[in-house]
């Protein structure tokens, strides 16, 4: 089975090509140009980036890091109405922890509701968090999604420089 090249979600069914790449959705294949541009981007200046930002304090707190790309799931409910999220942060353990609490409960209180998939996916959301919040964090590497995600960053600030270039070049 697949995982989605822009934010590493396993693929069941279908999914989008695009070359070599694959994706969950639509939205995710809206990326595709920053990701092979951010392929392209030297691996050891992606690395140095990153252990740069991973020992940096955290963006949101301005806490100690080490900082990741955390992730913390919801779901809430409205009779047939269901909806669920994965939501990604760069920040630190502390921050993770405690988006990753609060969209527990948020979880527990409106994701019951729906039927059938709020009853489905309360428990896959709330499950998921609470393993975010007491599995071992101790991990000294960073994560593949921090990988993509600095990578993304990285193509987003030298095309925003190329835009600034060509703009004073133009002047």
């Amino acid at each position: 089975m697949a995982s989605c090249d822009q934010c590493g979600r396993l693929i069941l069914f279908g999914g989008k090509r695009s070359g070599d790449r694959v994706y969950c959705g639509a939205r995710c294949a809206s990326y595709d140009a920053e990701i092979a541009l951010g392929r392209s981007l030297p691996d050891a200046q992606v690395r140095e980036v990153m252990q740069r930002w991973r020992n940096e304090p955290c963006p949101q707190c301005n806490g100690p890091g080490p900082v990741d790309l955390r992730v913390s799931h919801k779901v809430h409910s409205f009779v047939f109405m269901t909806q669920w999220s994965s939501p990604q942060a760069i920040c630190c353990r502390h921050c993770a922890r405690k988006r990753q609490l609060g969209h527990a409960v948020y979880s527990l209180l409106l994701g019951w509701w729906g039927f059938p998939w709020g009853l489905v996916m309360t428990p896959v959301q709330v499950t998921r968090n609470l393993k975010a919040l007491f599995g071992d964090q101790a991990a000294q590497a960073s994560t593949p999604a921090f990988e993509r995600a600095v990578r993304r960053i990285m193509v987003r600030q030298l095309q925003a420089q190329h835009q600034q270039e060509s703009e004073a070049g133009s002047a």
